[in-house]
């Protein structure tokens, strides 16, 4: 049916020299299970600010350190702001990076669309998905939960055909599916 079923994985102090052997154990565990890529979920907001300087160096070894011991492919996500960095999106796709996922965290579909638009272009051969939310306990601004399934997917799928024309996009990525499936229809 072409679904294919893909891992995520997140914890901010993954970027860092003394946090990464604990992704590389766990990455090595699930390589034999049937998933078609891991998503790595790095984010600076989430490090203490005083670890948050030099961030993007740091999550360019994370994520070369993962592709090279990764029998799966390799996705980065992560703010948006981040792929703004100056050749940060080259540096990922040179390190391996499959795709990219830019959380926009936003019920405004013209400025989830702004924003991807407003990103430096893909390099060759890097992908690029949308992150969306549909959880709870965020604000209604942030998430799609109180318009409910059948309106959230109408809302996504303007999205993706606004953005069908970007180089790179293969879709919109939603968080969650427990909180997609608690929403009304």
């Amino acid at each position: 049916r072409g679904i294919q079923v893909e891992l995520l994985l997140g914890e901010p102090t993954w970027v860092l020299p003394t946090g990464r052997g604990n992704m590389l154990a766990l990455l090595q565990k699930v390589q034999t299970l049937p998933f078609a890529m891991v998503h790595l979920d790095l984010e600076r907001s989430q490090l203490p600010k005083a670890q948050q300087d030099g961030w993007e160096r740091l999550a360019l070894e994370t994520v070369r350190e993962a592709v090279s011991q990764s029998r799966l492919p390799i996705s980065l996500t992560t703010h948006h702001r981040e792929l703004h960095l100056p050749g940060f999106l080259a540096a990922l796709q040179q390190a391996g990076v499959k795709e990219v996922i830019p959380m926009i965290y936003s019920a405004n579909a013209k400025r989830t669309v702004d924003v991807i638009k407003a990103l430096p272009p893909m390099p060759k051969g890097l992908d690029l998905a949308v992150a969306q939310s549909i959880e709870k306990v965020l604000p209604a601004e942030e998430s799609r939960f109180r318009s409910g399934r059948k309106k959230s997917l109408a809302h996504w799928d303007g999205i993706a055909q606004s953005l069908r024309s970007v180089p790179g996009f293969k879709g919109i990525v939603v968080q969650s599916w427990e909180d997609y499936m608690e929403a009304k229809p």
